[in-house]
Parts: C-alpha cells; sequence; structure tokens
C-alpha cells in the first residue's frame, strides 16, 4: 500500500514443526517447510487474522507431512546439483518466510550473566524477507532479516510491520 502496488496476495513458506512424542526430545530440526498464499486484502484485522490462522491449520493438518522421511529419503539420492536446482526452483516464488521459534518460558543464564532477550534471525532462502518470531518468558522479539534488492528501504518495511502489529494488538 505504501508503493501504491494492488496485491491480494503475498506467497509466504513457513516450516512447520514435526516434533511430536519420542521425536519432541530429539535434538535438531525437525520441520517441513510449506508454501502457500497469504491474504492481505482483508481489511478487516481480525477477520485477516482468522483467515490466516485457517490457513495455517489447513497446512498443518495436511496428511502428506507424514511422509517427510520418505520423500526425504528420496531427495537425498539425487544428484546434490538436481536437488540444488531443485530448492532453489521452489523458493523463488516466495515473497517472504515467517517462522515462530517457541524459546524458554524460563530464566536463562549464560556465562553467569542472566539472559534479557532473544532475537533469531532466520536466512532469506530467496525470499524478500524473512521474519522470525522468538519468544523468551513472556515477551515476543521478532528478527527481520531483508534483501536489499527487493526490499530497497527497509526502514519503511519495519515502520509498515509495527503498524500492523498495532492493528492486530493494539
Amino acid at each position: 500500500a505504501a508503493h501504491e502496488a494492488e496485491v491480494s496476495h503475498l506467497r509466504m513458506t513457513m516450516p512447520i514443526s514435526m516434533r511430536d512424542g519420542e521425536t519432541g526430545r530429539v535434538a535438531g530440526n525437525q520441520f517441513v517447510p510449506t508454501r502457500f498464499p497469504v491474504p492481505i486484502d482483508i481489511a478487516d484485522p481480525a477477520a485477516r487474522m482468522a483467515a490466516i490462522r485457517d490457513l495455517v491449520g489447513r497446512q498443518r493438518a495436511e496428511p502428506a507431512l507424514g511422509l517427510i522421511d520418505e520423500v526425504a529419503g528420496l531427495l537425498n539420492r539425487l544428484p546434490l546439483a538436481l536437488s540444488t536446482a531443485l530448492f532453489g526452483t521452489m523458493l523463488k516464488g516466495v515473497d517472504f518466510v515467517a517462522s515462530n521459534v517457541p524459546g524458554p518460558r524460563f530464566e536463562v543464564w549464560v556465562a553467569g550473566a542472566k539472559l534479557e532477550g532473544v532475537v533469531g534471525f532466520g536466512p532469506l532462502a530467496g525470499a524478500a524477507a524473512n521474519l522470525t518470531l522468538f519468544s523468551y518468558l513472556n515477551q515476543a522479539y521478532l528478527g527481520i532479516t531483508t534483501d536489499p534488492a527487493a526490499v530497497p528501504d527497509a526502514e519503511l518495511f519495519v515502520s509498515c510491520l509495527r503498524e500492523g502489529f498495532d492493528e492486530v494488538i493494539g
């Protein structure tokens, strides 16, 4: 809107955690990247958030997510150049990456100093922006990574994000 462009949807990639039961205790990343369009032209913030919540819920409930180990096994057998090209092609159609990382709900100390907050910065992976929300105690911290070729006015982008958060939670 700030650039007077009419856009109804943005293409988002979001990792969906596959941790459950026994796998929840295993260290390391356990996620499946999903890609889907999210509506941005819904004027009412409550209706917009409800629509996005429904979209994310459908992605989380996708039965094919359970097949990720088998698919990963097949992809690991492909030549590196082919698998890299395949993933690169998949990520070219992404406007932004969004991730929510639940952090500790208790105080953490590092080398004798109390941790005050955690900001997670995710890779662009071919997208214009990566927004990583990291919670710690009763706070949420947002790490924002942008590609200057796609987002030449990062200050305006951050200002618009602030306005959006204020609209939804204010």
